[in-house]
């Protein structure tokens, strides 16, 4: 998978193929869901396994945490089309998406932790983090190679 470039969607350096498919299928999960944290909060809330567990309802948090979803999900598929704009968008989600999985990788060793469902925390939150972090070193790589 090679990550970097300038230009348009296709060509060298384009992300192509499966890894194409999977970023865009996360960009779009990740909007999908930073908009039912907004739009619907407390419904976001309530609905999804172990978030009531962390503590009381607070529609303005959930909705700020919302937005930083869809914006990180419009910087992986703005990535995935903009080339010579790859780099940073996947810095920009790899941001939010690391700091948010390391939290929840954090949190496993605790006592809070021990009540939640590791394995949907690795499955809705760990594993789309670490497949931005690849992408995005991958880029990294990509832009210090074409140097």
């Amino acid at each position: 998978m090679t990550v970097s470039g300038t230009g348009t969607a296709t060509g060298a350096g384009a992300i192509d193929g499966w890894p194409r498919v999977l970023l865009w299928l996360i960009g779009v999960v990740t909007i999908l869901n930073g908009a039912g944290m907004y739009v619907a909060p407390e419904s976001w809330f309530n609905a999804v396994p172990g978030v009531a567990e962390t503590g009381p309802f607070n529609g303005h948090f959930v909705r700020d945490v919302g937005a930083a979803y869809a914006a990180s999900g419009v910087a992986v598929i703005l990535a995935v089309q903009i080339r010579a704009a790859q780099l940073p968008l996947l810095i920009v989600a790899s941001i939010f998406s690391g700091g948010h999985a390391l939290r929840h990788v954090v949190e496993w060793g605790t006592v809070e932790g021990a009540r939640h469902n590791w394995a949907n925390d690795a499955i809705a939150v760990v594993l789309p983090s670490a497949i931005i972090l690849i992408a995005t070193a991958v880029a990294w790589r990509d832009r210090t190679t074409e140097s």
